[in-house]
């Protein structure tokens, strides 16, 4: 397994798979272990001097810009030079997707630092006065076996997983083991204390004073530097660059604008249902750009039986079937040399998605919940420190549900967004939000800059863009209204009634909920997983809960409720 380990204090070697060819730097009872992944490895850093240990992993996209302002073409030499100058802070300066840690041995301090949109996972623990630090869960739970401390599991975390797929706040299913999450910063001590800082947030007040127009103009700006970034560090390795792409708009403007600025051996990947709008419109733009096109079809739904595999990839952190088909397309195009996934995730964050009503909200406990079965009762500390429920909402879910599916991939390749840029977010993030609700922001942005990329149907409203944007009647929409509109109203009243009819009238991009009632096989399947592994749980209420979840709930309570007993019997 590619990542690192690092350990301080009097603590027996630990057998973990990530120690396999890795680099080691032993300092006292300060242990690194660093295993990177085998791409982009001059953007790496592991090295010791008199005063310290030094360990960058990932990718840094502002790196040729770096050289240039210190006007200096030695990676080491400019990151030393950072880091003189702000020894807490950096990696502000960073653009990419990124991790690290740095041991002053002068202070017998570790600092452990994620990335701005934390999809660069760290993880932490300080037990039987041993500090230890991971990139991923499983590296350091292997080490806490190794040191036969036993896990327990943390009931708040794991109810929290049980409602919303994710764990939320830095917390994770295990007692005692902590998540660095975006944007922080954490110091340990000599003797063993830490303490978590922030070094960056993304705020969406106040916004600009910039007309519709200007607001375009810079937006475009910024999102092209961004995929210049992203494409050009393909090339500089000489890496295919894989773009996922959909009926959607987001993954649809990552592509067009790269092929726009003139990146070419581009590979777009969609997986999905067969012959649905974003099969044939994916399809369609790649065939037009000139770029490959990889499609896996998600028929059936039988992905959902990889229950294991994909929680042991997540870590237990996050609702297994949030990558859909991502664990079954990374190990295709891992074999066609793609150096960096890109994707569209967070695309909806300048286009207002967590904003209810026109104005920002104060912040509130997380309401959106793939199970609502089960009440779920969130501390009042958790919405400290946020302007609204909008900042809240980035933070608490979107980083730690949706970017947490980057670590399917992470074994494979690099992945990353042009949409979590830091300088094209925090200007998209507080274009005023008269604009930015309801896609007129993006479809604006779309007409005027890339009109031929808005003649496509998109998925949501199943017509073009340039006929949405612009009131146009579609004729081929009209028909299928005919008999979708009946469908969407049934839906709407199955659905406040919680009635499975609903189900059976499902066209979505992949209908997790029709695969329950229609794959014969996979209900068995997730019927006697169950049953086998219910009683993993020894808590009593959380063990109700997931009763309860799985038995009287339906579609995602059911996969909710299966994702728990995974992570009860992968790790407890």
């Amino acid at each position: 397994m590619y990542g690192f380990l690092i350990v301080k204090g009097n603590a027996k070697k630990p057998q973990t798979s990530v120690l396999e060819n890795c680099k080691e730097i032993s300092c006292g009872e300060m242990h690194i272990y660093y295993a990177p992944l085998p791409k982009f490895e001059n953007d790496h850093l592991f090295f010791e001097d008199e005063e310290k240990v030094v360990l960058l992993d990932g990718v840094i996209f502002n790196k040729r810009e770096l050289l240039e302002q210190y006007n200096n073409n030695n990676w080491r030499y400019v990151f030393e030079q950072m880091y003189t100058t702000n020894p807490e802070g950096f990696f502000n300066s960073f653009r990419g997707s990124f991790c690290g840690a740095i041991f002053n041995k002068l202070e017998e301090t570790v600092c452990l630092f994620t990335n701005h949109s934390g999809e660069k996972t760290v993880y932490y623990t300080y037990q039987k006065s041993v500090f230890a630090a991971a990139s991923h869960n499983n590296i350091l739970i292997d080490f806490l076996n190794s040191q036969e401390i036993s896990l327990s599991p943390n009931i708040q975390a794991c109810r929290e997983l049980l409602a919303t797929g994710s764990v939320l706040h830095g917390g994770t299913p295990f007692s005692n083991v902590f998540r660095l999450t975006a944007g922080k910063y954490l110091i340990a001590h000599k003797d063993g204390s830490y303490e978590e800082f922030r070094y960056h947030m993304f705020h969406n007040v106040p916004e600009h004073d910039l007309t519709l127009d200007e607001c375009v103009e810079e937006l475009d700006k910024r999102f092209r530097k961004a995929i210049d970034r992203i494409f050009s560090k393909n090339v500089e390795y000489g890496y295919k660059a894989e773009c996922d792409l959909s009926g959607g708009l987001d993954s649809r403007m990552a592509t067009w604008v790269a092929h726009d600025m003139g990146y070419q051996n581009i590979l777009n990947v969609c997986y999905c249902q067969s012959g649905k709008i974003d099969h044939t419109t994916s399809k369609k733009i790649a065939q037009d750009l000139g770029n490959d096109y990889y499609f896996i079809p998600m028929d059936g739904g039988d992905f959902l039986m990889d229950i294991d595999e994909v929680v042991e990839k997540f870590g237990g952190q996050v609702i297994y079937c949030i990558c859909t088909g991502a664990n079954q397309a990374i190990k295709e195009i891992s074999k066609r040399g793609v150096g960096l996934s890109v994707t569209g995730l967070l695309g909806e964050l300048h286009n207002a998605y967590w904003v209810e009503g026109a104005e920002h909200t104060a912040p509130n406990y997380i309401k959106n919940r793939y199970s609502g079965v089960c009440p779920l009762n969130i501390p009042n500390s958790y919405k400290e420190g946020y302007d609204n429920y909008e900042q809240m909402n980035l933070y608490e879910y979107s980083n730690l549900l949706y970017l947490s599916s980057a670590n399917v991939r992470q074994q494979y390749c690099e992945v990353t967004s042009p949409f979590i840029d830091v300088d094209y977010l925090e200007f998209a993030y507080r274009v005023p939000l008269k604009w930015r609700q309801n896609y007129f922001l993006t479809m604006t942005w779309m007409m005027k800059k890339y009109p031929q990329a808005a003649k496509y149907v998109w998925q949501t409203k199943r017509m073009p863009v340039s006929n949405y944007f612009n009131h146009k009647i579609y004729w081929r929409k009209v028909l299928n209204d005919i008999v979708y509109i009946p469908k969407w109203i049934i839906n709407r009243v199955a659905w406040k009634l919680r009635l499975p009819i609903q189900f059976l009238l499902s066209s979505d991009m992949n209908p997790l909920n029709l695969w329950l009632l229609s794959n014969k096989k996979l209900k068995e399947f997730l019927e006697q997983y169950y049953r086998k592994n219910i009683d993993r749980i020894e808590d009593p209420g959380l063990r109700e809960d997931v009763r309860k979840t799985f038995e009287k709930g339906y579609g995602y309570d059911k996969i909710c409720a299966i994702n728990l007993l995974g992570v009860f019997k992968r790790y407890f």
